[in-house]
C-alpha cells in the first residue's frame, strides 16, 4: 500500500490502520514519537526484538495490523498530541463544512459545544500543515 509523503498525512493513516489510541501511544516522546523506525515484517526474524517493543507499547492486535501495513518500511513517526490535535480539528472543520452540526460534532468527538466552536473558529484549513515537506 502506498504510504504518506509527510507527517502531516500519516497520523490520519495510522488512526485508520491502528486506531486513535495505539497512534497516541505510539507518538509519545518516551516511545517512538519522534523518531524513524523500520516497520517489522512479523514478529519472527530480523525484526523480533522491534516487534516485542512495539507489542509492549501499542499492544499485539495494534502491532500486527502495523506490520501488515508497513512491514519493512521505515516511516518517520512524529511526536504525538500537537499533530494527533491538529489532524483532530481539521476532521472537526471538514466535517462542519460538509453540514455536520456543532452537536453531532461534540458528541461524535467526545468535547463540549464551546471546545468545538472554538477549533471552528481557531482552526486555519488554508494553512501549511507543520511538517508538510518533511519526507517519511
Amino acid at each position: 500500500m502506498p504510504t504518506p509523503s509527510n507527517t502531516q498525512s500519516i497520523i490520519p493513516l495510522l488512526h485508520q490502520v491502528i486506531g486513535q489510541e495505539a497512534t497516541r501511544l505510539l507518538t509519545n516522546r518516551g516511545t517512538f514519537g519522534g523518531r524513524n523506525f523500520t516497520v517489522p515484517k512479523g514478529e519472527v526474524g530480523r525484526g523480533d526484538k522491534a516487534f516485542a517493543a512495539l507489542a509492549e507499547v501499542i499492544g499485539m492486535n495494534a502491532t500486527h495490523r502495523l506490520c501488515g501495513h508497513f512491514a519493512g518500511e521505515t516511516i518517520y513517526i512524529p511526536v504525538g498530541m500537537k499533530e494527533i490535535l491538529l489532524d483532530r480539528d481539521r476532521r472537526i472543520v471538514a466535517a462542519y463544512d460538509s453540514g455536520v452540526t456543532v452537536n453531532q460534532l461534540s458528541v461524535q468527538f467526545n468535547l463540549t459545544e464551546r471546545r468545538i466552536r472554538s477549533i471552528l473558529k481557531e482552526t486555519d484549513m488554508t494553512a501549511t500543515p507543520p511538517h508538510e515537506n518533511a519526507q517519511l
